[in-house]
């Protein structure tokens, strides 16, 4: 089903720009952010939770987003501890053991982050 015009509009920002993000969570009631962990971040969940933080902060200091849906995904280095799941971590380009799944790793900490907000 199409996007109802009348009511929903779509804003990009350059998750690299916080002033990008904070003119497109302008006068918004609702924001739906999705980070881009291969292309948008280039593999680096550093990147990639920076981009979602740019956002989260610029809806919160907007006087008009109310929501933000947030696409994002759980935590799988802590849960595998938590759940002693033996997961092996694997290496990153230098042989450093880094992550079970490195491109969860941005999303589950900007989720993190994201709920110390006051955004709903």
């Amino acid at each position: 089903k199409a996007l109802d015009p009348e009511r929903i509009e779509l804003v990009e920002c350059n998750f690299d720009d916080i002033d990008s993000c904070a003119a497109a969570a302008e006068a918004v009631d609702g924001a739906f952010l999705v980070t881009d962990y291969f292309e948008g971040a280039g593999e680096n969940p550093d990147v990639e939770l920076q981009h979602a933080k740019n956002v989260i902060d610029a809806c919160e200091a907007s006087s008009s987003v109310r929501h933000l849906v947030f696409s994002t995904l759980e935590d799988i280095d802590e849960m595998n501890r938590r759940l002693n799941l033996g997961m092996p971590m694997l290496e990153d380009g230098r042989g450093q053991r880094r992550s079970v799944a490195p491109l969860f790793d941005g999303k589950a900490k900007a989720a993190t982050y994201a709920r110390t907000k006051r955004l709903s």
